[in-house]
């Protein structure tokens, strides 16, 4: 299967540190996609990702939520 896994819109804090863009999936495998949260800045992002692929029973883009909430260290 062909997949696409698009790329947050926050970039930062969020950054796809693997998996990102085009990748093919052999049958009956699975890839995992790590994100890193690392904001610069205190209060809540909020982003998704999408991921289309040509599976012919997914349509629709599947659109992953992220959340992210920071404060500042306590010193």
């Amino acid at each position: 299967m062909n997949v696409n896994v698009g790329a947050p819109k926050h970039n930062p804090p969020f950054s796809i540190l693997s998996n990102g863009g085009a990748l093919t999936i052999p049958p009956h495998s699975s890839v995992i996609v790590v994100i890193q949260y690392a904001p610069t800045a205190n209060g809540t992002t909020d982003d998704s990702i999408s991921i289309t692929s040509d599976d012919p029973k997914q349509k629709k883009p599947i659109s992953v939520k992220l959340k992210g909430k920071s404060k500042a260290p306590k010193h």
